[in-house]
């Protein structure tokens, strides 16, 4: 265990060192910081020229649909910061020969590995702990009363936190697979890529593909929740559920913004799974993937 620690404080301060790493956390701080603004400026134009006479419980849930929207706007970009990030993790010492040298110690390789595993995770971790507090200060800024309760907002980052996890997994995949920096890099910018256009691309055509198949049988009829799940083809729901950011469904279960079974479905409010089937879909998703890039790891320089 003592081998770890020093693996872990030797992979900090060299994370820490790195000069794409001041930018790296600049970057989050400005994307929270501007979603924040944009979802706490929604909400008090909201509250300022409300539509209807608003009780507690209708700012409640706008704040709620705000604070979704907010995590809406923040995931993407940090799947690509992460992931750019994670794929660094041992392309980098690759590359200068640094891991070559430290294995040639004798060094344990697992201990290696894990121990870069949990950096990533600390950075993950940092990445959503950042958002959660910008979005409570872009509220509290604009002279609004918080009504989102410190336990609710924690339960809201941990699906935002297992995606992120599971990216920085693929990352270091990516990373154990890659011998440069840049083609790490250049990859992992290619699964970002398709990560978000194939679960844009999945969702939107599989409710369309359900609905045409629902209308075609009920003409004067809308389709509900219930109805979209049955009839979502099943190619389209594999993709999904291969995709970390199908996780995001979870925050609607936890923001309780989903709707009944017999509510009219739309993308923005549709989920496949319960929330416990959610979480455990990410913690088996960034498990693969960690299992993936050991096993990768491990190969390294035996072949």
């Amino acid at each position: 265990m003592n081998e770890l620690f020093v693996l872990m404080k030797k992979d900090l301060r060299l994370l820490i060192s790195e000069s794409y790493f001041p930018i790296v956390i600049l970057a989050i701080v400005a994307l929270s910081g501007v979603a924040a603004f944009s979802a706490a400026t929604d909400y008090s134009f909201f509250i300022q020229d409300p539509p209807m006479t608003l009780s507690i419980a209708d700012k409640e849930l706008k704040q709620l649909m705000c604070l979704l929207d907010f995590w809406k706007m923040v995931i993407p970009i940090e799947v690509l910061i992460l992931l750019m990030v994670s794929s660094l993790t041992l392309s980098m010492e690759k590359e200068n020969g640094m891991l070559r040298f430290i294995l040639a110690y004798g060094k344990n390789r697992s201990l290696i590995f894990i121990s870069k595993s949990l950096v990533v995770a600390m950075v993950s971790l940092i990445a959503v702990l950042i958002p959660a507090l910008a979005f409570l200060l872009g509220i509290y800024t604009m002279g609004q009363e918080v009504l989102i309760d410190a336990g609710l907002m924690l339960a809201s980052a941990a699906f935002p936190l297992l995606i992120m996890l599971s990216v920085s997994m693929l990352g270091i995949l990516i990373s154990s697979l890659s011998k440069k920096r840049h083609t790490a890099v250049i990859i992992a910018v290619m699964a970002f890529l398709v990560i978000t256009g194939a679960y844009t691309s999945a969702l939107e055509g599989g409710m369309i593909d359900a609905s045409l198949e629902y209308h075609q049988e009920h003409i004067d009829q809308f389709m509900t929740n219930a109805d979209a799940r049955m009839l979502f083809p099943e190619d389209k729901k594999l993709m999904l559920l291969l995709n970390p950011l199908l996780m995001q469904e979870g925050l609607l279960h936890v923001l309780n913004l989903t709707g009944g079974e017999m509510n009219l479905a739309y993308v923005e409010a549709f989920a496949f799974y319960d929330e416990a089937t959610d979480a455990s879909i990410g913690i088996i998703m960034a498990s693969s993937l960690f299992l993936m890039g050991y096993v990768s790891f491990m190969r390294y320089g035996k072949r």
